[in-house]
């Protein structure tokens, strides 16, 4: 039998959805933390060239996850 969740917070919906820029410094940081160490204006000028291929996982309104990629071959 699994083991009960100790931890009684309630558990976020998760929704992935493109990035907004409301979303953009968060998802930065956490790119940045997890990801790669691409400056922010090299990445922001990516995310306006392809805008439907950066998103972002979310809890609400709280980013809680990135994603993004551009087509093979741009140069980083």
């Amino acid at each position: 039998m699994p083991p009960e969740d100790l931890n009684p917070v309630p558990r976020a919906r998760v929704s992935v959805r493109r990035m907004r820029d409301a979303d953009i410094d968060a998802a930065y940081a956490l790119k940045s933390e997890y990801l790669d160490p691409a400056p922010r204006g090299d990445w922001l000028a990516r995310r306006a060239r392809f805008p439907d291929r950066f998103l972002v996982a979310a809890a609400g309104e709280r980013v809680v996850g990135v994603c993004y990629g551009w087509p093979f071959g741009e140069e980083r």
